[in-house]
C-alpha cells in the first residue's frame, strides 16, 4: 500500500483513502515573525525540523534546519525559493543545487527532475483548488499531499504535509522545499489574476 494509480495529470482525490505515515505541520512562532515545520509522530508529539525565514521585500524564502547543529554545511540554507516581482516564475535551490520548477503539459501542476527521477506537484481534479497539491512520481505513485487550508483537523488551520509513504523512503528536504515552492507559485499566480495586476501586466507589455 502507500500508493494509488492515477492516469490524469491531476488527482481525483475523492478516491484516495491512503493511510498517512507521517504529518508535517507548519506553525507561526515568535508572534508570527517566523514559521517552523514540525514532524508529528503517532502520539501527537511535535519536533521542530525546519525553519522558514522570509524576506518579503526581496521575495525570498530560506528554509534552514530548526537545529543549527544539524545544518550541513554550517551556515547554509537547506533550500532557497525566490519569487520574481510581477511574475509567477520561481527559482529553487536545494542544498546548493538548482532545480527547475516547470508547469506540466496541462498546467495543472509542476514537474521537477531530482536525482534522475521525475516528480510532479499537481492539484485536485475535484476542486481545482491550488491550496491542495499532491506529490507523485512519473509512474503516478502518490507520495504526499500539501494542504494549505486543511479541513477536518479539529479546527486547526495550520498548513500540513501528509506523507503516504514512510519518510525514510523520500528525501524530506526535497519534499518540503519543492512543496513550499509549488504552493507559493499558485498563491502568487492567483494574486496576479486580479484586475489591477492584469492592467499592470498589459502596461508592462507596451512599448517598443
Amino acid at each position: 500500500m502507500g500508493w494509488y494509480e492515477i492516469t490524469d495529470d491531476y488527482i481525483k482525490d475523492s478516491k484516495i483513502n491512503l493511510p498517512v505515515c507521517e504529518t508535517l505541520q507548519m506553525r507561526d512562532v515568535y508572534g508570527g515573525t517566523q514559521r517552523t515545520i514540525y514532524r508529528v509522530d503517532q502520539s501527537g508529539r511535535q519536533f521542530p525540523v525546519w525553519t522558514i525565514n522570509e524576506n518579503i521585500e526581496n521575495g525570498v524564502l530560506a528554509i534552514v534546519s530548526a537545529d543549527p547543529r544539524a545544518q550541513v554545511p554550517a551556515g547554509n540554507a537547506i533550500g532557497i525559493i525566490k519569487y520574481h516581482t510581477m511574475s509567477s516564475r520561481t527559482q529553487i535551490t536545494l542544498r546548493r543545487s538548482e532545480l527547475s520548477l516547470g508547469l506540466t503539459d496541462y498546467s495543472h501542476g509542476h514537474e521537477i527532475n531530482f536525482n534522475g527521477c521525475n516528480y510532479r506537484w499537481v492539484m485536485s481534479k475535484n476542486t481545482m483548488s491550488t491550496t491542495t497539491l499532491y506529490l507523485k512520481t512519473d509512474g503516478n505513485r502518490i507520495l504526499a499531499r500539501w494542504s494549505g487550508k486543511p479541513e477536518g483537523r479539529a479546527g486547526d488551520p495550520s498548513p500540513v504535509f501528509e506523507l503516504f509513504v514512510p519518510p525514510q523512503t523520500l528525501d524530506m528536504d526535497f519534499l518540503v522545499v519543492t512543496g513550499l515552492a509549488a504552493a507559493g507559485y499558485w498563491k502568487k499566480a492567483d494574486k496576479l489574476k486580479s484586475p489591477i495586476s492584469k492592467i499592470l501586466k498589459i502596461m508592462g507589455g507596451l512599448g517598443p
